[in-house]
Parts: structure tokens; C-alpha cells; sequence
């Protein structure tokens, strides 16, 4: 298992276990601040998310083999001359989700002759924003799996042939990032 762990390799790179998870770090970042004075004040609060993939880099080849299954979440993997992922079981390539909101309220208090009068002004916003697993290869990539295949909101790119081989399913689905204000 790797949390946004990073492994380079200017030659072959090969990874072989009872299962393989690649896995992101999600780092947080919390907002608050408030302004008043005299009936007027701003209130701000912000929530941030920051994901870090783990990536794995091979110069050469970039191997994985698992005996049940291989699971990458918001990773990265590329291999110069190729990529090979066997599993015995599933061979999951899913994305992370980062989620990010705003809040701001201005309130204002205005004198006049005839009294006075009071505004307040709300906006909030919120995105979810996807991190597919992605791999490149300078060569060929090759995913077998004993069961399913499933990319979800992830890329394969390669220079040369892609072949994915299930024994059950193969899903290739998207992912939507969403915003709303």
C-alpha cells in the first residue's frame, strides 16, 4: 500500500504482492475570518482540498503483478518502454474526489432620514473536482485481470498497442466534476 508515496526508476520498475493499493494523500485546508463593526460585518469561510497521488515512474518497463488485486486510486503511472498490470482478481483504476466550498455573508447597515436599513448578502459555492488514475507508456500497456476491469474517470495513453483482458467484466465509465453556487 502507498499514500501518495512517489518511486523512480530510470531503468525497469516492478512491483509484485498479495494485493497492490495506490492510494492519495487528500490534504485539507480550513478558512475563517470575520470583519465587523458599526451594524456592518463580511464572514468568510473556506474549505480546500489538495490531492497527491501516488506515482510510480519507470525509465524502462513499469510492472505491477498482484495474486488478488490491483487498486489505484488518483494515481499516476508511466513507463518509457511499457506498462503490465496482472491481477488474479479485479484491476480497479478509479479517481480520488476533492471537495472545495466558500461561504461569504456581507451585512451592511445603512442610516436615513426615515430609519435605518438593514442588507445582507449570502454567496456559497461548491465544487467536487475528480483525479482520475492515469497511465502513460512509451510502449505498449497490458491489463489482465482474473475477474473485472474497471477505469473510472481514468486514462491510459500509450505510444504503442493498449490491450485490457478480463475474465468477467470490463467498465470504462466517466466521472463528472461538479460545481454549484
Amino acid at each position: 500500500t502507498s499514500e501518495g508515496g512517489q518511486i523512480n526508476a530510470s531503468g525497469n520498475l516492478a512491483l509484485a504482492a498479495n494485493n497492490i493499493d495506490l492510494l492519495v494523500v487528500t490534504d485539507s485546508q480550513d478558512s475563517y475570518s470575520f470583519v465587523g463593526g458599526g451594524g456592518n460585518s463580511t464572514e468568510k469561510r473556506d474549505h480546500n482540498e489538495t490531492l497527491t497521488g501516488t506515482t510510480l515512474n519507470a525509465g524502462g518497463a513499469l510492472t505491477l503483478v498482484s495474486q488478488q488485486d490491483i487498486f489505484s486510486q488518483g494515481s499516476t503511472l508511466s513507463g518509457g518502454e511499457g506498462i503490465g498490470l496482472a491481477a488474479g482478481g479485479d484491476v480497479l483504476l478509479v479517481s480520488a474526489v476533492a471537495n472545495n466550498s466558500s461561504f461569504e455573508e456581507v451585512k451592511t447597515k445603512k442610516k436615513s432620514t426615515f430609519g435605518s436599513k438593514r442588507k445582507t448578502v449570502t454567496t456559497t459555492s461548491e465544487s467536487t473536482i475528480n483525479q482520475g488514475t492515469s497511465l502513460a507508456s512509451g510502449g505498449d500497456v497490458q491489463i489482465l485481470s482474473g475477474s473485472d476491469i474497471l477505469l473510472a474517470g481514468s486514462t491510459v495513453n500509450a505510444d504503442g498497442n493498449i490491450a485490457l483482458q478480463a475474465e468477467d467484466d470490463i467498465q470504462l465509465l466517466s466521472t463528472v466534476d461538479q460545481t454549484s453556487k
